[in-house]
C-alpha cells in the first residue's frame, strides 16, 4: 500500500516538474518574441521620426524661402 501511494507521489512530483519546465520554457520564448518584436517596433519607428524630422524641416526651409521672396519683392514696390 504504502509503494503505491509512493509511486503515485513520485509521478505526481515527476509530471508537476515537466509542467514546470513547460511553463519556463514558453515564457522564455514568448519573452524573446515579445523583445524582438518590441526592437522591430523602435527600428520602424526610428525611421518614421526621421522622416518627419527631414519633412518638417523641408517645409521650414521653403516657408522661409516663401517669405524672404515675398519681402523682397514688397521692399521692390516701396
Amino acid at each position: 500500500m504504502n509503494d503505491n501511494i509512493e509511486t503515485k507521489l513520485l509521478n505526481i512530483n515527476n509530471r508537476v516538474d515537466k509542467v514546470s519546465l513547460d511553463i519556463e520554457i514558453i515564457k522564455s520564448n514568448h519573452l524573446a518574441h515579445i523583445e524582438s518584436d518590441i526592437n522591430s517596433l523602435n527600428f520602424k519607428t526610428d525611421r518614421i521620426e526621421d522622416k518627419v524630422d527631414k519633412t518638417y524641416w523641408i517645409l521650414l526651409t521653403a516657408a522661409g524661402a516663401f517669405i524672404g521672396i515675398l519681402l523682397v519683392n514688397i521692399l521692390r514696390i516701396l
